[in-house]
């Protein structure tokens, strides 16, 4: 009996230790058991089109993943990373995703390689590709991207016209496209993006269209290398977990353009080479017909519209030429040239307007030359010559001048004899001789007579009538002075002396606030003579040495026809309101 309880006891030993062994086997066949799952959310994929790879673990894999092994047979476009825990009766579970969103790089059967988790690593995975569907010779394509170049041919440094257009007859939430790439030349967006609609192959597709200004600054084939487009596509359903919209991502690609760039042509014989869809090239003078009295300016104003040309390409016109004697008793002051370059759907627009004042020294009439541009006209493909007519201009004599003529001496009237025109000045006869002394004395008394009530009435005028309103008064007399002061150092080209007169000036014009400095002075006046004050402000304290016009300066001045605003009222019942209906 002993003996069958002692083979029980030990029989029992022996299964608690195969129990023990057992149980231990069983830690370590769940701990090796952890899997990594991979999944895609359709297979097969097409070329340029995006799918979602996942990457399942149900606990924690011995470290982080390397995806750095995908990038061979795909583009990694976005990653992210989850865990999810569960409890179902009493039963613990976990598992960690990797959601990796990928693009194929070419088409056949892929392989995803095993991707390592620290010492765990992932099953490998086979993806099929497909040829993409999205080329415009596919009639069956949800989304096209079409790029176009006029002209194909261009000479050097002409537009080129570069049109975008992206078709889709899918909803597409977002896109973004790269910007078109050309070696050596300047590439400039044209106004704002255009939609419409077009039909195609039997289906309708709603159209984006974007346009660019390229000019190539070099001659030979060159390429404009393909757009690429990324589209957040909406899938069906739209609506996913938390109302957020499922999206998928497509790229398309345009192809690429080849353009030939032709040379400037031979048969261009201007000073610089401006090729343009069109020139237009006008003048006009600030008086019509040209004419201004000698010592006074005249504004010459002349403006070149390029279409289709880069404003660096638009030439200076240089000073205006006087043919005759009188040629070089002219003084000229050209003003900052104003250059605008306006962008359109169209095209671009350069422009350039220059000012010249012109100060005769002398009177007479000057002939003045015309003026010649010569440009190519893209769309005809010849050479043409933009032209100003020349203009005569009357220097008339100077009104400062005439006025300043001596007066008449007196003379002997014509007919009359000159031995009695000496006479009649100083008569000296015998019987006239011994009257002198009698004549003399009244003459005497008359004299201080009239003397006398002269002063009477001077004193009695200057009593009845207020002491501060003489015939001119000091505020007029100084306003007076401020404006010769400015004329003069218009005329010396003396900008600080000009400065001062301007703002005293100022001060005069508007006593209740008088402007300190050429800025606020710069304010009050509108029109050409607060730009030129601007100007004289910038050539007085600009870091870059400016030119001053002084001759534009006066003439502006000349020309302002701003009024001085009235007497300050001093009753609050007339005060006006603080804001005009």
């Amino acid at each position: 009996m002993k003996n069958k309880i002692d083979c029980i006891i030990h029989a029992i030993g022996r299964f608690r230790i195969v129990l023990l062994f057992a149980g231990m086997a069983a830690v370590i066949t769940d701990v090796s058991a952890m899997t990594i799952n991979v999944n895609s959310d359709r297979n097969p994929v097409r070329l340029n089109e995006s799918f979602t790879l996942t990457f399942t673990a149900d606990s924690s894999p011995d470290g982080d993943p390397d995806f750095s092994v995908l990038e061979e047979n795909f583009e990694i476009l976005n990653q992210s990373q989850s865990s999810n825990i569960s409890i179902i009766n009493g039963d613990f579970r976990k598992s960690v995703n990797w959601t990796m969103s990928l693009m194929a790089k070419k088409t056949g059967s892929l392989l995803v390689p095993p991707v390592p988790f620290g010492q765990d690593r992932s099953p490998p995975f086979s993806i099929e590709v497909l040829t993409g569907n999205d080329t415009d010779t596919d009639q069956d394509s949800d989304i096209l991207l079409e790029v176009s170049a006029q002209p194909d041919n261009p000479y050097v440094q002409a537009q080129v016209i570069y049109t975008v257009q992206f078709l889709r007859r899918v909803e597409v939430a977002q896109a973004a496209l790269n910007e078109p790439v050309l070696e050596n030349s300047i590439i400039q967006k044209l106004g704002d993006d255009r939609s419409f609609s077009v039909r195609r192959h039997g289906q309708q597709y709603a159209v984006t269209e974007r346009r660019y200004a390229i000019f190539p600054q070099q001659s030979g084939p060159v390429t404009i290398a393909p757009l690429d487009l990324k589209a957040d596509v909406l899938t069906s359903g739209h609506m996913g977990f938390f109302n957020r919209t499922n999206t998928r991502l497509r790229r398309v690609q345009s192809q690429a353009v080849v353009l030939d760039v032709r040379p400037v042509p031979e048969q261009f014989n201007g000073n610089s080479w401006l090729p343009a869809e069109q020139i237009v090239l006008e003048e006009q003078w600030s008086s019509s017909p040209p004419s201004v009295a000698v010592g006074d300016p005249l504004t010459r104003t002349v403006k070149l519209t390029a279409s289709g040309a880069l404003l660096s390409l638009l030439p200076e016109f240089g000073k205006l030429r006087f043919e005759g004697p009188q040629s070089g008793a002219i003084k000229q002051y050209p003003d900052q040239p104003v250059l605008e370059e306006k962008k359109y759907y169209s095209g671009i627009v350069g422009s350039r307007e220059q000012k010249t004042a012109i100060i005769p020294s002398s009177p007479g009439r000057l002939q003045a030359e015309g003026l010649e541009i010569a440009w190519w006209n893209t769309r005809t493909d010849r050479l043409e010559i933009a032209t100003l007519p020349g203009a005569i201009i009357e220097a008339l004599p100077s009104v400062v001048d005439t006025a300043s003529t001596p007066g008449a001496v007196l003379s002997p009237s014509e007919g009359s004899n000159k031995d009695d025109f000496q006479e009649s000045l100083f008569v000296k006869s015998a019987d006239t001789e011994s009257d002198d002394g009698i004549w003399f004395w009244i003459a005497v008394l008359l004299g201080l007579g009239w003397m006398g009530t002269l002063i009477l009435l001077a004193v009695k005028r200057f009593s009845s009538k207020p002491k501060n309103n003489p015939e001119e008064s000091p505020e007029a007399a100084s306003m007076r002075h401020a404006v010769q002061a400015l004329k003069k150092a218009c005329r010396m080209q003396e900008p600080i002396p000009a400065k001062n007169a301007l703002i005293a000036w100022g001060g005069f014009h508007w006593p209740h606030s008088p402007p300190k400095n050429l800025a606020a002075l710069a304010a009050l006046c509108d029109g050409n003579l607060g730009m030129e004050i601007q100007n004289l402000s910038r050539s007085l304290y600009s870091r870059e040495s400016t030119a001053w016009n002084g001759a534009a300066c006066w003439d502006a001045f000349r020309h302002f026809t701003g009024q001085r605003p009235g007497p300050k009222k001093t009753s609050k019942a007339e005060l006006e309101p603080l804001f005009k209906a």
